[in-house]
Order: structure tokens, then sequence, then C-alpha cells
């Protein structure tokens, strides 16, 4: 996402930087955004209806602040017609978004800046939105009743993401959990070292993992029932 945000900062134009912005920000297609309108863009929700977005289903993706922001710069007082314009005020072609994002991702320096496309940006937009992510919370301490910010990584929701994407069904949405398996894969290897270490009683006294550590990882695994109880055998691991 860091790459991904490095290139709508470095698009050319207040144009060029609204598409970026649509794609990465909001998931559009490129369709959508050469489809989209001035009249559907509702800025006090903050959301942009889409007609039959997806399966003949309309979609009404949230739009942050930022772009609505920019948005209303761009659009200055035209009440109607394409969001977005190309030549001669008519609307945006998707290889002229194609043609956006390949530049900007070229201005930007990017790793394999030749390879990224409008489509790449979607995919950017909802593995980052299933990935943890730290949420701030609020924690009053009973002892001297400070205030303290804590920060927990949360996983986003398939189900939001399929109403944000308007995906007609579940399938669809949890079709981007393939891309972030690769964070999935070294924890759940390091927990199953650890189970077959307790199940074989090989387990070194003064491991680094503690009970309440692997019950956590185990989880989301759903197998706590049977890892909790051969962790209840070894009185000498770390509670």
């Amino acid at each position: 996402m860091d790459e991904a945000v490095k290139i709508a900062e470095k698009a050319k134009t207040l144009r060029d930087k609204l598409v970026v912005r649509y794609l990465l920000f909001a998931g559009l297609e490129p369709s959508e955004v050469t489809e989209a309108r001035i009249e559907h863009l509702d800025f006090v929700n903050g959301t942009l209806y889409l007609d039959r977005r997806h399966m003949f289903k309309d979609g009404y993706p949230c739009i942050d602040k930022e772009t609505l922001f920019l948005t209303a710069e761009y659009i200055g007082a035209r009440k109607q017609g394409p969001l977005i314009r190309g030549w001669r005020g008519k609307p945006l072609t998707r290889h002229a978004i194609w043609y956006i994002v390949k530049r900007a991702a070229r201005r930007a320096g990017v790793r394999c800046a030749d390879e990224i496309n409008p489509r790449t940006l979607k995919y950017v937009f909802a593995t980052t939105w299933l990935k943890p992510k730290p949420v701030p919370f609020l924690v009053r301490c009973p002892c001297c009743e400070r205030t303290f910010q804590v920060f927990i990584p949360l996983p986003g929701s398939v189900g939001t993401l399929q109403k944000q994407l308007s995906h007609k069904h579940l399938e669809s949405t949890a079709a981007y959990l393939k891309f972030v398996m690769d964070d999935v894969r070294p924890e759940y290897d390091r927990l199953m070292r650890y189970v077959q270490a307790v199940q074989s009683g090989s387990l070194l006294i003064g491991s680094t993992y503690k009970r309440k550590e692997v019950l956590e990882w185990v989880e989301t695994l759903g197998s706590t029932q049977r890892v909790a109880s051969v962790l209840n055998q070894l009185p000498d691991i770390e509670s």
C-alpha cells in the first residue's frame, strides 16, 4: 500500500490524481470510473451510486473525505455530466485510465512500474482491507485512571468488502483472500512446529512460546480445545 500511495501522490494533474484515488481508495473498476457521474456522487454521505455495478446490482461504494474534497475542486461549478472528463469534455476512456496509472507509477519510481495497471490498484485496495491493520483503542488504567491509546491489529471483514465492491456472491469477494495467505503461512507453520514439539515431548523449558500466545494463534485456526488440552498437560510451560 505504501508504494501505491506514492502513485497517487506522483500523479501529474488533479484529474490523474482522482483517477488513481478512485481506483486505489474505493476499489472501482476502470469502467466504473468512466461511467461515474457528478449527480450520482453524494458529498454528504460520502458514497457514489453506480448503476448495475455487478450482475445487475446497484453499488454504493464509500468515498474518502480527501477524494471528495479533490473532486469538488476538480468539478467546480458543474452539476451534472461525467465525473472525470476526458478529451473535449467526454467521459474518460479505459485506455486513458490505463495510461494515467502507468505514467503515475513510472513517476513514483515504484518496483515493477511497467507491470502496474488499474486492476493492480484494486487488488491492493481489497487485500489491504482484508489484512490486519492497527486500530486505535482507548484503555483506562484502573489504578491511576489515566487513559492510554493502544493499537490492536484487526483484519477487515469479507462481508463489508463485499458491500464496498457490490459483489452479488460472497465467493467473488473471497477470491481476494488468496492474495493475503502469504501472511498466514509463517504464523501457521510456527504454530505447527510448536504443537509437534508438545506432542513429541521434546519441548525445551524456557521456550519463547507462551501458553497464552499459542491459544491466541489457535483461536484463529479453529482448534483451541484440542491444543489447549495438550498444553494443560505441561505445567512447565510459561503461562
